[in-house]
């Protein structure tokens, strides 16, 4: 007798093999992230906030980059528990002319759209 399964299938993500995403980048986002930590044997506490920039489209996912981003950028119960704290913004690049992602630390973004994490 076969093995059955109640559960359903997962839904699928993104377009199907050889299919490409019908949709296109029209901006460019901007994500800023600040990590602390409880200090380690050497005293520190993490990195300095950093940024990247990236497209509005998830083109393997075929979605909008902001779809579940305050969901994959907030902390666990456990996290907080621990210790940990962080917090993630997002805005649009243009929102934030001549704003430098290479700067170390890297400011604060104007314009947020969506913000994350514990210590906002």
């Amino acid at each position: 007798m076969a093995a059955s399964s109640s559960a359903a299938a997962p839904p699928p993500v993104g377009p199907a093999f050889g299919q490409s995403c019908h949709l296109a980048p029209v901006r460019d986002l901007l994500e800023w992230h600040r990590s602390v930590h409880p200090p380690g044997p050497d005293g520190s506490t993490g990195q300095p906030p950093s940024a990247v920039k990236f497209g509005d489209v998830n083109l393997v996912g075929c979605k909008s980059s902001l779809d579940g981003w305050v969901e994959r950028h907030s902390d666990s119960a456990a996290d907080t528990a621990a210790g940990f704290r962080d917090c993630s913004e997002i805005a649009w690049a243009d929102d934030n002319p001549g704003y430098d992602v290479h700067a170390l630390p890297a400011p604060r973004l104007k314009h947020v759209l969506l913000q994350a994490g514990n210590d906002c």
